[in-house]
């Protein structure tokens, strides 16, 4: 079995679609999708290709992402309409895990800051406008980018038993422990026979 590495870009932003609810994720669409395998590097999958992308997810064991379960897995009911119902079994959802610790919600970019050194060039917000200006270089290039920093997170993890992320209100830096972590190492151990990701 494998791990798969999973994010979205999407043509539209809610503001463009009636608002920010999940009735109106699928109103979104994908521009990108982008899955690395293990090690392997990312593949990027156009909207034509969406059924491809959705028989490789069926075939992993695990399905590691940044905010999968409140979004991304909604946009894509526009192509299948029980993807959440298929996929949230055997997804881990780095973004839920941490919310349900520390009870508010950190961007990834922020995460990627804190625990491994890099800073995303462009936000996600600009995704949209760039795809649909015909720049679909930087829109590639921003979801490899996402998967990577995601399996990176992942690693890190993994590694050190704790992801660290900035308190707003204290202004310290801490580190998540608990749920998040022991959920990480739940699937370590059932994984083990899993290529290192």
């Amino acid at each position: 079995m494998n791990i798969g590495f999973l994010d979205l870009e999407t043509q539209y932003l809610f503001n463009e679609v009636g608002g920010r609810c999940q009735e109106n994720c699928e109103k979104l669409k994908v521009s990108m999708a982008g899955l690395a395998i293990n090690s392997e590097p990312v593949e990027i999958f156009k909207e034509d290709e969406i059924k491809d992308l959705l028989q490789v997810l069926d075939k992993l064991g695990l399905i590691v992402g940044y905010n999968l379960l409140e979004f991304d897995y909604f946009v894509l009911t526009h192509y299948h309409k029980k993807a959440y119902e298929k996929y949230s079994p055997k997804t881990l959802d780095i973004m839920f895990e941490i919310e349900k610790e520390i009870k508010r919600r950190i961007s990834l970019d922020a995460l990627a800051q804190v625990n491994l050194g890099i800073k995303k060039k462009l936000d996600g917000y600009e995704m949209p406008r760039l795809w649909r200006s015909g720049n679909y270089a930087a829109v590639i290039e921003h979801c490899r980018k996402d998967v990577e920093i995601t399996r990176k997170l992942y690693r890190f993890g993994k590694s050190k038993n704790k992801l660290r992320y900035f308190d707003k209100d204290s202004g310290n830096i801490k580190g998540t422990e608990g749920r998040l972590v022991k959920i990480l190492f739940f699937y370590f151990q059932i994984t083990s026979s899993f290529p290192e990701p």
